[in-house]
């Protein structure tokens, strides 16, 4: 592990957070009441065709849920270990739910990070103080089998 400087990096900001949602954005009332009861399971996946609002439907549910949520719109660019839980950790601490001495606080995976350290940030998770909800968007672009195995 090797400490990351920049909150989230310049690069990685915009894949932290949400889309912002249209104002003429139809509210799926039904669907979002569906994903409040999700939270509650281990991995909830999300899946429709392309352009049928997946991406906004989650980020409406983001601005109305009370459940802290950590972003992370995936590219292709994330099938490699380190790529992956990288911009992971930055998602986790832009969501604001990493107090100052967690080990979330100032890790970042270098090049040779591999499940065993995938498995420490899993258990620096579990000691956040309140449960977090992860949204990995687009994790069709997910296609390493390390990177998979360590989800």
């Amino acid at each position: 592990m090797t400490i990351l400087s920049d909150q989230a990096g310049t690069g990685l900001r915009f894949r932290t957070a949400p889309p912002v949602v249209p104002g003429l954005f139809v509210r799926r009332t039904r669907l979002n009441a569906l994903l409040d009861r999700a939270v509650d399971s281990p991995v909830t996946l999300v899946s429709a065709g392309p352009g049928n609002g997946k991406t906004l439907t989650l980020a409406d549910w983001t601005q109305h849920t009370t459940h802290r949520v950590a972003w992370l719109s995936i590219e292709p660019s994330d099938n490699r270990l380190s790529g992956f839980w990288s911009a992971l950790i930055a998602a986790i601490r832009v969501c604001g739910c990493v107090e100052p001495g967690s080990a979330l606080a100032d890790l970042a995976p270098a090049a040779s990070f591999g499940v065993e350290d995938a498995m420490r940030v899993v258990d620096a998770l579990a000691q956040l103080p309140a449960p977090l909800v992860i949204v990995l968007d687009d994790v069709q672009h997910l296609r390493d089998r390390d990177v998979l195995e360590s989800i």
